[in-house]
């Protein structure tokens, strides 16, 4: 039987302990959030991945055959159609735009004043 807990703490401060337990010769799995059962698999005894909501950010749990034995993953999809995802995305592309604008900004302010000393000279 494997047991293995994470604990994820959002952005807004919330914490969630999720937790998965894996009886490997039948193949259960029981996924649990804040000591709350969320999932009830039976039979995984293949690769397989369960998606859910903690808070606004949805999560991926991996279940993953290696030979003889599972390895178990936690993970946060940012690729999702997610509102947190196009918020992050809108976030993004402006900051690139601010970042790009500075740099140009800085590009040209260094090339009048090489202009500017340079005709005094």
């Amino acid at each position: 039987m494997s047991q293995l807990a994470w604990t994820y703490v959002d952005d807004y401060g919330e914490k969630y302990k999720v937790g998965i337990i894996h009886v490997a010769p039948n193949g259960h799995v029981v996924v649990q959030c804040n000591n709350k059962i969320m999932i009830i698999d039976f039979n995984v005894l293949k690769n397989k991945t369960y998606s859910f909501f903690l808070g606004p950010e949805l999560c991926e749990l991996n279940v993953k055959r290696e030979k003889e034995n599972f390895s178990y993953g936690l993970t946060i999809n940012q690729n999702a159609d997610t509102p947190l995802n196009a918020l992050r995305k809108k976030y993004r592309k402006r900051d690139l735009m601010w970042t790009m604008l500075i740099f140009s900004i800085l590009i040209l302010s260094v090339f009048v004043f090489s202009y500017t000393f340079l005709t005094v000279l």
